[in-house]
């Protein structure tokens, strides 16, 4: 293998990309959504946190958010759990996205 030549994710690598973090993010905003609106949520508030947090990092973190992206899961090795604690600051924006589909879920439940 050439030194130019990027390195590629493992399979590993990206299950915790694309399945794992979609995953922890739509169960965060979830739990919130749910305890927000008083243990009533509504299905399509749910169904929407989680297609978007899939969409999120199927096209945005890849797209993006490249430079991060690659630092988080090409360069590091390591269970997921490592790697949120390695990079707090790509986690806080991860939280704010959490916080935009609790709040869009709770806008479209008043609908």
């Amino acid at each position: 293998m050439e030194e130019n030549e990027p390195k590629k994710m493992s399979l590993r690598n990206k299950l915790q990309a694309f399945l794992l973090l979609p995953l922890l993010l739509g169960t965060t905003a979830s739990l919130l959504y749910t305890l927000l609106s008083l243990f009533t949520p509504n299905t399509e508030g749910i169904r929407f946190i989680y297609a978007f947090s899939f969409v999120i990092c199927f096209a945005y973190v890849p797209l993006l958010g490249l430079h991060n992206f690659r630092k988080m899961f090409v360069n590091q090795h390591g269970s997921l759990i490592q790697k949120i604690r390695r990079n707090e600051e790509e986690m806080k924006g991860y939280g704010i996205i959490v916080i935009f589909l609790v709040l869009v879920a709770i806008f479209l439940r008043g609908i």
